[in-house]
């Protein structure tokens, strides 16, 4: 911000700090600049313009008088006597009103520019007031459609150009009348046509006045190329009798039939697809037929909507899986009566060490979704080691929280290297509906030796569920 110089400070830069506040304001030449109004101003370097930027008027510049009436040029006062109510209106003679005895009346030529006025206006006229309250748009054509009212129509380029011809002849023309359609026009009689089309006598007489040989051969010959050629298969149609509601149908070769064509019948016979006409049947895949049709998509292009039928097998190509439609749970299965093999698989590769008393093998776990109503055959497997020989190891599977099955291995081997064969244990279950989770136990029957699971990548522990039938023939 521009400020003055501070006595005492501001060595050596006083010049330019003054400067810099004298161009606030003033110009470089000296000259003050104009103070705009929003800081008291004017904005303007003369009184003209300082008016005309303060919204001042002519009068501005005007005079009052110093006592008394205003004189002309000068600003009337308030107390000017001629700003009165005491002064009475001069009375308007009731003679002069347009009823009176002397009503006042003014010529044209009394009223500037009256007659010049006038003399530029159209006379008021019905036809141009009803063409006036048209509204135009482009190729429309004004008529009159009674007196006083008028209309709009279409007016196409054909239109136009047969309106700008000067005669009938080029009328024709415009419409594409050819020379020698235009000579049979103008003819008065079927007479005068046929001499303009040269035509002689016997284009009045019958095909019978003339023989193979006589001058109606080409006619003839004409005639027959026109007609349909005989065929037998039409022949055998031309031989049936036609009537209301029957059907036309080859019996044979040569030989045809008619039968009954009932509204049902024609209903079907106009659909254009088999879906059409299962509509038509008021037939539904699934509830008032079997369905034996396998449809063949992938995983992301299964049949959704009005297609969706109880039954309704599917392929898919990309899983390689055959599915069913059970519409009871709205969900796609394998069929219901087939072993579905595998649903999980983990193969273990991580042992558990330190087992002394009965403990969950880490990581040795499955949860899967059970369906209802069906079994399930589980597995488990480990190898052991123990640093004693003679020790029994136990390996225990839980499935639902429950054992359903144990095995004991009695470990003869002890040492570095030394690795029992390996535990299995199997169980069928047949789980409720929902979230299953099957785990491996392990525990030290006996011994006293440090015993571990002994599993790696080429040698793995693991659980294994497979889906080996229904337990019911209902499906869950």
């Amino acid at each position: 911000m521009a400020r003055l110089p501070v006595p005492g400070s501001d060595d050596g830069t006083w010049g330019d700090i003054l400067n810099e506040y004298l161009l606030v304001e003033h110009n470089s030449d000296g000259t003050q600049k104009t103070v705009p109004i929003t800081k008291g101003g004017t904005g303007a370097t003369d009184a003209s313009t300082a008016r005309t930027n303060l919204g001042l008027g002519t009068a501005s510049t005007k005079d009052t008088p110093a006592a008394g009436n205003a004189a002309v040029g000068e600003v009337v006062k308030g107390d000017d006597t001629r700003l009165t109510d005491s002064r009475t209106p001069t009375t308007h003679a009731s003679t002069h009103a347009s009823a009176g005895a002397d009503p006042v009346t003014l010529a044209q030529s009394q009223v500037t520019n009256l007659t010049t006025d006038l003399g530029n206006k159209q006379p008021l006229d019905s036809e141009l007031t009803a063409i006036a309250g048209l509204t135009s748009a482009a190729d429309k054509l004004p008529y009159f459609t009674g007196s006083g009212t008028a209309a709009l129509t279409n007016i196409t380029t054909a239109g136009r150009a047969l309106i700008d011809d000067s005669d009938a002849d080029t009328q024709l023309s415009s419409l594409g009348v050819t020379a020698a359609g235009k000579a049979l026009l103008d003819d008065a009689s079927t007479a005068a046509q046929r001499t303009t089309l040269g035509l002689g006598t016997a284009a009045q007489s019958a095909t019978g006045d003339f023989d193979a040989a006589g001058s109606a051969a080409a006619a003839q010959a004409a005639a027959i190329a026109a007609s349909q050629p005989l065929d037998s298969e039409l022949t055998a149609i031309a031989g049936l009798t036609s009537a209301a509601d029957k059907g036309i149908q080859f019996t044979g070769a040569g030989t045809a039939a008619t039968f009954d064509l009932t509204t049902a019948g024609k209903a079907l016979l106009d659909d254009a697809s088999a879906t059409a006409q299962r509509t038509t049947l008021g037939v539904i895949i699934g509830t008032d037929v079997q369905s034996l049709q396998y449809v063949i998509c992938t995983s992301s292009t299964r049949p959704t909507g009005g297609t969706l039928h109880d039954g309704l097998t599917i392929f898919e190509t990309d899983t390689k899986e055959i599915l069913v439609y059970y519409s009871a749970a709205a969900v796609w299965r394998r069929p219901w009566t087939m072993p579905w093999g595998y649903i999980s698989y983990l193969p273990i590769t991580t042992g558990q060490g330190s087992i002394t008393s009965e403990v969950d093998i880490t990581s040795q776990s499955i949860t899967f979704t059970a369906i209802g109503n069906r079994y399930y055959r589980v597995m488990g497997r480990t190898y052991w080691f123990s640093s004693t020989a003679g020790d029994y190891a136990r390996l225990i599977l839980h499935a639902g929280g429950s054992q359903v099955a144990e095995d004991t291995t009695y470990l003869t081997l002890a040492g570095v290297g030394a690795q029992s064969p390996a535990t299995d244990v199997i169980a069928v279950i047949n789980p409720a509906a929902g979230a299953y989770t099957v785990k491996l136990r392990a525990v030290r029957v006996t011994g006293s030796g440090t015993l571990s699971t002994s599993v790696n990548s080429t040698r793995p522990g693991l659980i294994m569920v497979e889906d080996i039938g229904p337990s019911s023939a209902t499906p869950a």
